[in-house]
C-alpha cells in the first residue's frame, strides 16, 4: 500500500471513540482518519484536533467527498443497515461493526442491484480492525448469500 486509506468516521459516540478510533491509532501508517461526522459537534472537533481530520456537518457531505475511500460506521445499531446501504450506493467501501441489521435477513437486493460488485463490505464481530480486515468480502458475495455474516 503506497499511502494510508482515507477513512470517514460516521458516529463518534461510545463505539466510535472508545473502540473504532482505538483500533486505528496504532495503524495510522495504513489508515488516515480523513474526516469525521457526528451529531454532536464537540465530538467531531475533538477527533479532528487529534487526527487533523475534516469535519462534515452531515452524512451526505461526508459521502459527497471524493477523497473519502472507506466509511467506518459507528452509529446506533438500528441505523447500521440504512447507513451501510447509503455508503455502498455512494460508491464507497464500508467498515461496519456488528450488528449489520436488526433482523436476521435484511433485504440485500436493493444494495446489490445498485452497487458495483468491486466495493468492499467489511463486517466485524468485534471492533478489532486487524480481525475485520481479514474478513473482507466482496459485496456481490454478501448479497448473493442471502444471510448476514457472523
Amino acid at each position: 500500500m503506497d499511502r494510508p486509506i482515507k477513512v470517514g468516521m460516521l458516529g463518534l459516540g461510545r463505539a466510535g471513540m472508545g473502540m473504532h478510533l482505538n483500533e486505528y491509532r496504532p495503524r495510522l501508517d495504513k489508515f488516515q482518519i480523513y474526516g469525521v461526522c457526528d451529531l454532536i459537534p464537540e465530538r467531531s472537533e475533538k477527533v479532528a484536533a487529534e487526527f487533523g481530520s475534516k469535519i462534515y456537518r452531515d452524512f451526505d457531505e461526508l459521502l459527497a467527498d471524493e477523497e473519502v475511500e472507506l466509511v467506518d460506521i459507528a452509529t446506533r445499531s438500528c441505523d447500521h443497515y440504512a447507513h451501510a446501504k447509503k455508503v455502498l450506493l455512494a460508491g464507497k467501501d464500508v467498515m461496519l461493526e456488528k450488528p449489520f441489521a436488526m433482523t436476521p435477513r435484511p433485504s440485500s437486493s436493493p444494495i446489490s442491484a445498485a452497487s458495483p460488485p468491486d466495493l468492499t463490505f467489511t463486517y466485524a464481530t468485534t471492533a478489532a480492525l486487524s480481525t475485520a480486515l481479514s474478513r473482507r468480502v466482496r459485496l456481490s458475495t454478501l448479497a448473493s448469500s442471502g444471510t448476514c455474516m457472523r
